[in-house]
């Protein structure tokens, strides 16, 4: 869309991003948490075969595909939740702590629709 101001990441793309990342693998690491064994002098050893690969993804924008929305029925102190929440426990207790009952009077039910992909 013309106008369209997508912020500062809205030019990313999967090849950028791959040429970083091998742009980085090339570079001495920033920190290392632990080093064991002398991996230079391993991969050193006469007649041994390495095997090197590199694996890329694309880059895909973490959105949801449905509206971040769900469906909720309460009637004689208690609620009924329809979702595509991917945290049905953590769920139900935030909603009984936010109204005020108790948990076992909140039911929370997964609709297996649409999704999330990480995002919820």
């Amino acid at each position: 869309m013309k106008g369209l101001n997508a912020g500062p990441w809205g030019a990313q793309d999967s090849a950028a991003i791959a040429a970083k990342a091998a742009e980085l693998s090339k570079a001495a690491p920033a920190r290392s948490l632990r080093k064991d064994g002398d991996p230079g002098t391993a991969f050193g050893q006469p007649g041994l075969k390495v095997a090197e690969s590199a694996y890329q993804f694309p880059f895909i924008v973490h959105a949801t595909m449905e509206p971040q929305n769900c469906t909720a029925h309460f009637k004689d102190g208690k609620v009924e939740i329809w979702s595509s929440t991917q945290f049905l426990q953590p769920g139900r207790g935030a909603i009984a702590g936010l109204m005020g009952i108790p948990e076992e009077n909140v039911a929370v039910h997964m609709v297996r629709g649409g999704g999330g992909f990480g995002w919820r």
